[in-house]
């Protein structure tokens, strides 16, 4: 079983969403999860550095092929030229 490139990338933002909630922490935007858990688990060395920024390039990853050509941006960069 394979799965889709969406579900590699959400799975260890649910995972780090369930770490945080361990602290009764909860954030509402992806920056806010990623914030937390580099104060929460990466400072104190629970994980190291190199997580964090694997984390942060998943994000990044994810935003690109979530936002980078839906019908919305489309439309937005015809309008423009």
């Amino acid at each position: 079983m394979t799965l889709p490139l969406h579900a590699l990338i959400t799975l260890p933002y649910n995972a780090i969403e369930a770490m945080l909630l361990t602290k009764q922490l909860s954030f509402s935007k992806h920056a806010g999860v990623i914030a937390a858990f580099n104060q929460h688990f990466i400072k104190p060395g629970v994980f190291p550095k190199e997580f964090s920024k694997m984390l942060e390039r998943l994000f990044r990853n994810r935003q690109t092929g979530d936002y980078a050509m839906s019908p919305h941006s489309v439309q937005k960069r015809q309008t423009k030229t």
